[in-house]
């Protein structure tokens, strides 16, 4: 995991750019403990060991990362824009929005599609 400092800590390049300074701005996460309570099970979507994680309150810049935090400069994450998977998704969506557009298209998807043969879930897992 490029986002990984270590076991406990996660930085994250979010996209976005502090407006008066232009510098990246990133943020970090902290794993906070685990759940292994087998009666809550239902309650933590049927998985006996999940962690959570805290967000710090702080926003860090690329240089306050290397100085404070001690991470490396080549462990500092790129863009979540710059991933090939969020640039595929992206490139989906429009596809998905410009289909959505033509009304016969639009029209032909609605009653040719078995409604009743797709799939519906409560949880993502």
């Amino acid at each position: 995991d490029e986002n990984e400092v270590n076991h406990n800590t996660k930085v994250f390049n979010i996209g976005l750019v502090n407006a008066e300074t232009k510098e990246v701005i990133y943020l970090m996460i902290d794993k906070i403990g685990e759940f292994k309570d087998n009666d809550n099970d239902q309650a933590l979507g049927s998985k006996s060991n999940r962690a959570k994680w805290r967000m710090r309150n702080v926003i860090y810049t690329k240089d306050k990362l290397i100085k404070e935090c001690g991470i490396a400069n080549d462990q500092i994450p790129s863009s979540i824009r710059d991933n090939h998977v969020f640039r595929d998704k992206l490139n989906k969506q429009t596809a998905i929005k410009l289909y959505l557009r033509d009304r016969t298209k639009l029209k032909t998807l609605i009653h040719k599609t078995n409604w009743s043969k797709i799939p519906i879930f409560g949880q993502i897992e």
